[in-house]
């Protein structure tokens, strides 16, 4: 049995877009529609029931001045 990946990015969880893909190839999908996610790292997984979590670290810092 195959274990159900989610992709979660400040308490927002995206279902996986690509489950046979890796966990970067299936961001890089989830990236095609939501822009931030561009360029985006991943933390993880962290194992919760038969679900593995991987955690969305957004890039910051946009649209600072200094």
């Amino acid at each position: 049995m195959k274990i159900k990946r989610v992709f979660r990015e400040k308490g927002r969880e995206y279902t996986d877009p690509a489950p046979n893909k890796t966990p970067e190839e299936a961001l890089a999908t989830l990236a095609r529609t939501n822009a931030k996610f561009t360029n985006a790292k991943l933390e993880g997984p962290i194992h919760e029931g038969e679900v593995d979590v991987y955690k969305i670290e957004s890039a910051s810092g946009y649209g600072r001045k200094g």
